[in-house]
């Protein structure tokens, strides 16, 4: 009878330990989904100077170095595309540095992407209204024929700031946006 209790004991232990496991498993998917689902802003622009351009994203805590992206663009009298991979949180606000140095940059379109692909390319969430963009410091912003928004640092500048004050707060993600096919796949395996 003893040995039989004792065999009992060890079977809900490995039980509980199995239970245990694929708790964190699926946890531990989980988290590995919202960091892996695609949240990206596009920036369509052409730069007559190579430098590097920064996205500012504030989750809750301002605009800190911690919480930006930075790209580099090229030289070129052909726009393309920068992407900033942004996190798939409830994003306050963001702030687009243009240019690290003296010089102007070209933008033809800002465009928020992500969740699910329509076609070959994600869709959008948002368009942003060239019109709303406020030149904080260091840059000014204008308007060519075409409707570009042209954001030139000014002379000794290497710090400009353009403000895309938010409405409302990017918040497109409910939890069942991360229990997908991709997820149950991480939980199982």
């Amino acid at each position: 009878m003893i040995k039989s209790t004792g065999m009992y004991f060890n079977k809900v232990k490995l039980i509980i330990l199995i239970l245990i496991a694929s708790t964190i498993g699926i946890f531990l998917a989980l988290l590995s989904r919202i960091h892996s689902v695609p949240y990206y802003i596009i920036v369509n622009c052409q730069s007559n100077e190579k430098a590097e351009c920064q996205l500012f994203y504030d989750i809750g805590k301002g605009f800190i170095e911690r919480h930006s992206i930075k790209k580099f663009i090229t030289e070129s009298n052909v726009s393309s595309e920068i992407s900033f991979r942004l996190p798939a949180k409830k994003i306050n606000n963001l702030r687009f540095d243009p240019l690290d140095r003296e010089g102007s940059i070209h933008i033809k379109s800002f465009t928020l992407r992500g969740k699910q692909l329509q076609g070959e390319r994600y869709k959008i969430l948002r368009e942003f209204n060239l019109n709303d963009f406020k030149a904080i410091q260091q840059v000014d912003l204008k308007f060519n024929d075409l409707g570009n928004l042209i954001a030139t640092t000014q002379i000794e500048g290497n710090d400009p700031v353009i403000d895309l004050s938010l409405r409302e707060p990017l918040d497109h993600w409910k939890f069942r946006d991360f229990c997908d096919n991709e997820w149950i796949k991480k939980s199982l395996f």
